[in-house]
């Protein structure tokens, strides 16, 4: 007679409630307060249905978000397998995958998916996509008896690589036998660049002055000098 949902500090949500309370109501075809198994024992109840769907109300507390969601960049895990010869590894017939990766993000660790899922020959670089949130660590894992024994790793997230680990000569080895480490798991160094920006160059703003207006030289106009004749008349 009635569905609600309680969640701890949080006010309580009903789905459904009936108006009768917790009398309810008697059976028939047609309730919706009534559900019967798909294989009923008791044949009287055959025409009741066997599953509802019911609309959950928004929560009274419930406010629209306006931040923005994370990020999800793509992402490449690389490992450089060892050059010693039994550092890489095979794939068993009808094996989806030898090796498995996983990706801790925002404190949860990501469901196992495939690492290496094809033969891998000594001194190959195992590449593995991947689309999400930046992890802060990865976890390798052999589920299989064969060795498998790498130098380096490394993620390319958002344009840049950032190296994981590195160790000379054969390196880390993972390998799913007694007294043999199956499993390595690595912390993911601050990435060196955010996924989706791009920077840009600074902006150069040159002025060019206005062109510069000379005036004419000044002509000067030398006159020549005004002869006064003097005319002497003769002695008397």
């Amino acid at each position: 007679w009635k569905i609600w949902l309680k969640a701890e500090g949080l006010p309580e949500v009903v789905v459904a409630e009936h108006p009768n309370g917790s009398a309810g109501e008697e059976p028939a075809e047609g309730t919706d307060w009534w559900l019967e198994a798909e294989e009923a024992v008791d044949g009287r109840w055959n025409t009741l249905q066997t599953s509802i769907e019911l609309p959950i109300p928004r929560s009274p507390c419930y406010a629209p978000t306006t931040t923005e969601p994370p990020a999800l960049c793509p992402a490449t895990l690389n490992a450089w397998t060892a050059g010693a010869s039994w550092s890489g590894v095979g794939v068993p017939p009808d094996v989806a995958a030898v090796v498995t990766v996983s990706y801790l993000v925002d404190g949860v660790w990501t469901p196992p998916s495939g690492f290496i899922s094809a033969p891998v020959k000594p001194g190959e670089v195992v590449s593995v996509p991947f689309i999400g949130e930046r992890p802060s660590r990865v976890r390798l894992e052999n589920l299989y008896g064969d060795a498998y024994g790498f130098n380096k790793l490394t993620l390319n997230m958002g344009g840049c690589e950032e190296v994981i680990t590195q160790k000379d000569g054969n390196g880390w080895v993972i390998l799913n036998k007694d007294d043999s480490t199956p499993m390595r798991e690595f912390e993911i160094p601050a990435a060196t660049c955010t996924c989706g920006t791009t920077t840009k160059p600074p902006t150069t703003t040159t002025t060019t002055p206005s062109p510069t207006t000379t005036p004419p030289p000044t002509t000067t106009t030398t006159r020549p000098p005004t002869t006064t004749t003097t005319t002497t008349p003769p002695p008397t």
